[in-house]
């Protein structure tokens, strides 16, 4: 946030007007006199007060930073004030420099900091800027009813106030009762930030917000068909964010979102994402070879697939690579030994008690169905039937497979 210049910015805002807040009752003027006489007394005695405890009385600044979802480090003026979330008071009014590090990310702003209120900086460090959101909040003193002025990033965003519009910032909101409000900011394509706010008269809240793409398209998310039923595909290609992202922050992105967040209906724990252009990205967000794997063999698998805008099918480099990709990540079940009912002439086979003509017929199978084959005798195959039973065939009439359970 950059430091406010008056006459500056503030010209640029949009100015509404709120009913104004119902006067104070005045003072009875048989009782002027008292009050008088008992505000003189005490301006008396605070003023020998004040004078051997200045420091002690005068309302300090206060700061509060929040950063959920991470840990930062802050800094003012360069001195370490600790690990994020923090409340620092006792500062004197005046300029600062607030600096808050999470990891590789560097947040700054210039704040001026005014005795008797509380600024708050609200911080939520995605995986980079374009993820990343938040608020500053801080009073100016006016003398005058309660306002609020709002600006945010992007620039434009719709404010409602107590569910009413205002405007698209930035605007002032002139004359608001003083009080609790509820405040809402959305931009198309971002993600909708709700602030609960408290005014008070003689005071502007002034709001800057920082808005975070939205890395979703929606909240019900389109499954593409791969041909397996243990690959799941979602759809995840943008709409109307591709101007701001590619493939990798995208995935970044989503990640982050689905951590703090959640997936919307699809709830899903996404293993890995492919792009339009086939290029694969693990579940944090890193690239790979599907051709040089050696990640644990995995029962089932769920896809985010990153395509083009609106795209609803999987593009041939992404299927060639995911194609790589699943043949070597996918536990293959072992093999079984199976036989396939041959035709008989009659459209159907025997099932005998023991590898006898002469033994008792225990069903009937049809020709083109397959069995578990358990062993093999002198012409004879035993199967296994889908009821749990066994039984003997023919071996005149059977192929001999290997196939999956």
């Amino acid at each position: 946030m950059a430091k406010w210049q008056r006459g500056g910015l503030q010209n640029r805002y949009t100015r509404v007007r709120l009913p104004p807040a119902p006067p104070l009752t005045m003072i009875k003027p048989a009782l002027k006199p008292l009050f008088l006489f008992i505000g003189l007394s005490v301006l008396a005695m605070v003023g020998v007060f004040v004078f051997n405890n200045f420091t002690t009385i005068t309302p300090s600044a206060s700061l509060l930073i929040e950063t959920p979802n991470s840990k930062a480090e802050a800094f003012l003026d360069d001195q370490f004030l600790g690990q994020t979330s923090l409340q620092k008071d006792g500062l004197a009014d005046g300029e600062y420099t607030l600096k808050v590090i999470n990891g590789e990310q560097v947040y700054q702003i210039k704040m001026e900091l005014l005795g008797g209120t509380q600024t708050v900086v609200h911080r939520d460090f995605g995986p980079s800027d374009t993820f990343s959101s938040g608020e500053v909040l801080w009073f100016e003193k006016t003398g005058g009813a309660a306002m609020i002025s709002i600006t945010s990033n992007p620039d434009g965003a719709l404010v409602k106030l107590d569910g009413k519009d205002v405007g698209e910032t930035p605007v002032l909101v002139e004359e608001t009762a003083p009080g609790n409000h509820d405040l809402h900011l959305s931009f198309n394509n971002f993600e909708t930030r709700k602030i609960s706010v408290r005014v008070e008269s003689g005071y502007q809240l002034r709001i800057s917000s920082k808005l975070a793409l939205s890395p979703f398209p929606s909240d019900d998310f389109g499954q593409i068909a791969f041909g397996s039923e243990k690959v799941t595909i979602y759809n995840l290609s943008p709409s109307g964010a591709s101007p701001y992202l590619d493939a990798a922050s995208l995935a970044q992105g989503i990640i982050y979102w689905a951590k703090t967040r959640g997936l919307g209906t699809a709830q899903a724990k996404l293993d890995y994402f492919v792009d339009s252009e086939g290029v694969l990205y693990d579940s944090e967000g890193k690239t790979f070879d599907p051709n040089i794997f050696d990640g644990e063999p995995m029962e089932t698998v769920t896809v985010g697939y990153l395509g083009n805008d609106d795209e609803t099918n999987l593009s041939d480099p992404a299927r060639d690579s995911l194609t790589t990709l699943i043949q070597k990540i996918l536990k293959t079940p072992p093999l079984v030994d199976k036989v396939k009912i041959l035709p008989t002439g009659v459209g159907w086979l025997r099932v005998r008690s023991e590898p006898s003509l002469s033994a008792s017929e225990i069903t009937k199978i049809n020709v083109g169905e397959k069995f578990e084959l358990l062993a093999e005798q002198a012409g004879w195959a035993k199967i296994k039937l889908p009821d749990g039973g066994e039984g003997w065939v023919s071996g005149n009439f059977i192929e001999r497979l290997q196939e999956a359970p």
